[in-house]
């Protein structure tokens, strides 16, 4: 995987700079982890610092631009990105590794068959007996004759 550092542009306000890059691979679409890894050690900065914001391939090329942040401190990184960013920048191994093992799941027991319904339900007669009313109160209109 080879990173091309297109664009960088430095923010002093958010104390981040933002990074537009393309990135050439042989076989899958890298990671963003091995992206942010990869990036990471381009621009000299730590990789809890860098946030691969996205990445963006083309079909059959085996390149992709990515759109990045790499902060200068902590408390920027926090101030600036949405919870969801900085979530997805740790991966699914760390997803993983948050949730408690589940314990395995009985195995399930034959489904018995219910019985037939033995009489119409009262909300079905209910309506039943509404449309025959309202058949009843139907009366064919006389023609006129003269």
């Amino acid at each position: 995987m080879d990173i091309e550092i297109l664009k960088q542009e430095k923010n002093v306000l958010l104390g981040r700079e933002g990074i537009e890059a393309k990135v050439a691979y042989s076989e899958a679409t890298p990671s963003r982890k091995n992206i942010r890894k990869e990036l990471a050690k381009k621009i000299g900065k730590k990789e809890e610092l860098v946030v691969v914001r996205e990445i963006k391939t083309y079909f059959g090329s085996g390149m992709a631009k990515i759109y990045a942040n790499a902060y200068d401190k902590e408390e920027d990184l926090k101030a600036s990105e949405m919870e969801s960013i900085i979530k997805r920048q740790e991966g699914k191994n760390k997803e993983s590794a948050d949730k408690p093992a589940e314990a395995p799941k009985p195995e399930a027991k034959p489904v018995e068959e219910a019985p037939a319904p033995a009489a119409k339900e009262p909300e079905e007669k209910a309506s039943e007996e509404k449309k025959e009313e309202s058949k009843a109160k139907e009366v064919p209109k006389e023609e006129k004759s003269e």
